[in-house]
């Protein structure tokens, strides 16, 4: 792939069985955020390995098939973020974070609009 500046990358759904032809395509996208594979074959089979073969080569990884890297940030975070019912709710249910404690001590999270915070599916 020629997008060198991409950022957000989602094959969910098609079908994607090969792990070789996503480290192909990947490798090409230094900037690479998020990397959706969901509901694909090869999203099945992936394991501690593959996974740490991805970051290997895509280094700002901050979310991968729905959850969190250990690189998420306030980038990743701001896919929490949705309005329901003129209130903004944050979701961190079952998004794997990791190092929280450091991340909220170290990025002003400051969301004066968040109303709920959900945090479920994932120990603390």
């Amino acid at each position: 792939m020629q997008f060198p500046r991409l950022e957000k990358l989602s094959f969910w759904g098609n079908k994607v069985t090969s792990f070789q032809d996503v480290m192909q395509c990947i490798s090409s996208l230094p900037h690479l955020k998020a990397l959706w594979l969901n509901d694909n074959p090869v999203a099945a089979e992936m394991d501690d390995e593959s996974t740490a073969m991805i970051l290997s080569v895509c280094p700002n990884l901050e979310i991968l098939n729905s959850k969190f890297t250990p690189q998420y940030g306030p980038w990743a975070l701001s896919f929490t973020l949705t309005k329901v019912n003129h209130h903004a709710v944050l979701d961190l249910s079952d998004r794997r974070m990791y190092y929280h404690i450091t991340l909220l001590s170290r990025a002003p999270l400051t969301c004066p609009i968040v109303h709920q915070i959900f945090v479920s599916g994932r120990p603390m």
